[in-house]
């Protein structure tokens, strides 16, 4: 029954992609431009400023997705020239040169194309209908038709896009959309703005007026990705931390990885903000950072620990914190790593919280640790648990070490990951990957499509990720 729901899901989407393009192509074949206007020039002014705009984007932190100023451009072409040129200038001048040279498939090139005529189609028929005319801008009495005209615009493209990759990936469309598109509607809210002033000046000043306003946002351009590669630069050494801690013990090699795509899955489960789960995401990183303090001697010894060592081992969750409440990123969350350790009993350290006084996000990570760590190789123990048999010891410490509701979530929530290490890492903060932007993001739900269809079914494994254990020895590895 899988299999087939699978080939009814991968049906469907290309279905959906093939009518998609279909409709584009019906609106560019019925809003046939007329050669024979004398707008022409100003218009492929206006195209080159677009495919300019689309050739430096600027990648968005944390998401698959760039982003650039083209929308500007294309919102004030709608309201400048007739229909049929702006739908025309819209599918045809947002081309970015990765489509022109084979890096991005075709049927998604060819969506693209044709969601940002579709855009661009209902943006100038909303402006049409709520009485705006085409060359003919006035900010307050065609106040309606410019909202309208933006709003069709931004509701047209974020449908399409969002529903190809939630049937991709496989996802509700709401999941999608907060997960990886709510940035849009700000996107489209500052730039609308800026379109029209576009169409004023060039109603003022003509294209030598346009090309002037475009100069500041090249700048602008280039300081957001200044602000961009500054930040990279500080996940950067935050993510060298995390590496020191895990290269003194190769055993626990890639679990602050594990740990983190566990809390984020959970953190999803349980419906919170994509605000929240990045920020929990951050804290499984970093939730080991205080181990830097523990000497190699104790953070690799096989055998039990003595009173005084455990001691120094207790240190490292305040240790943690106290490094990370200097990081303006992360301080705000240092009781989450302060308290990961604490058991719902209220037996846990350093605090001997309880119940609810523990935080929510300490509480989630703790489950993912003690899951990490008896699933993954240890050298005190034969063989890590299974899934199945980690699901089991988590189960029989709900009420006393982990929360009873959570480790419900949590299970539920990790029985739906797929278990190969393989599997593209979205969830690491530390890494984001570039993609197409967000007027061009179908090409990664088509890549993503094709990495499934090369790798198969997945096969579950004993091998599979997991965070710490219930027992003393296992503590040192969470």
């Amino acid at each position: 029954m899988p299999g087939r729901i699978s080939a009814s899901l991968d049906f469907v989407a290309r279905a959906y992609v093939l009518s998609v393009i279909l409709a584009g192509a019906f609106i560019l074949g019925w809003l046939r431009p007329d050669l024979g206007q004398g707008s022409w020039p100003e218009i492929l002014v206006f195209g080159l400023l677009v495919f300019l705009a689309e050739a430096m984007p600027v990648r968005i932190p944390r998401r698959l997705d760039t982003v650039s100023v083209s929308y500007a451009v294309i919102y004030a072409a709608i309201l400048l020239f007739a229909l049929p040129a702006a739908v025309w200038l819209a599918a045809l001048a947002s081309v970015r040169v990765m489509d022109l040279t084979g890096k991005v498939p075709i049927k998604a090139v060819l969506f693209n194309r044709a969601q940002m005529a579709l855009s661009a189609a209902a943006a100038g028929l909303a402006f049409a209908r709520l009485g705006g005319t085409p060359g003919q801008v006035e900010v307050l009495p065609d106040l309606w038709a410019l909202l309208g005209a933006a709003g069709a615009y931004a509701a047209v493209n974020i449908f399409t896009v969002v529903t190809v990759m939630a049937l991709t990936r496989r996802l509700s469309f709401w999941s999608v959309y907060s997960k990886d598109f709510r940035w849009l509607i700000p996107h489209y809210v500052a730039l609308t703005p800026l379109g029209i002033l576009i169409a004023i000046v060039y109603g003022e000043a003509g294209l030598a007026g346009v090309v002037l306003l475009f100069v500041p946002l090249v700048v602008a351009r280039y300081s957001l990705q200044l602000y961009v590669q500054i930040r990279d630069a500080y996940l950067a050494t935050i993510r060298a931390m995390v590496a020191a801690v895990e290269a003194r013990d190769p055993y626990t090699a890639g679990h602050s990885r594990r740990v983190a795509r566990y809390t984020a899955a959970a953190a999803r489960k349980l419906n919170l903000s994509e605000d929240l789960v990045e920020r929990l995401e951050y804290a499984a990183w970093l939730h080991d950072i205080g181990k830097l303090a523990v000497p190699d001697r104790i953070l690799r010894k096989r055998g039990r620990l003595t009173d005084e060592e455990w001691h120094l081992m207790r240190q490292h969750p305040r240790t943690g914190a106290g490094i990370l409440k200097e990081i303006d990123l992360l301080g705000r969350d240092v009781d989450i790593i302060l308290h990961h350790h604490e058991r719902y009993d209220g037996q846990g350290y350093p605090d001997f919280l309880s119940g609810e006084e523990i935080p929510l996000g300490a509480r989630l990570i703790a489950i993912a640790d003690a899951f990490e760590a008896m699933t993954s190789e240890r050298p005190y123990r034969p063989r890590p648990l299974t899934r199945e048999e980690a699901f089991a010891e988590l189960e029989a410490q709900a009420g006393r070490q982990f929360d009873p509701a959570l480790v419900k979530v949590f299970i539920e929530a990790v029985q739906d990951l797929p278990v190969a290490e393989e599997e593209p890492e979205v969830v690491v903060p530390f890494a984001p990957v570039p993609a197409s932007g967000g007027q061009e993001v179908y090409r990664q739900a088509a890549a993503a499509a094709e990495v499934r269809e090369a790798a198969g079914p997945e096969e579950p494994s004993e091998d599979a990720p997991g965070p710490s254990g219930t027992g003393r020895r296992e503590s040192q590895d969470g």
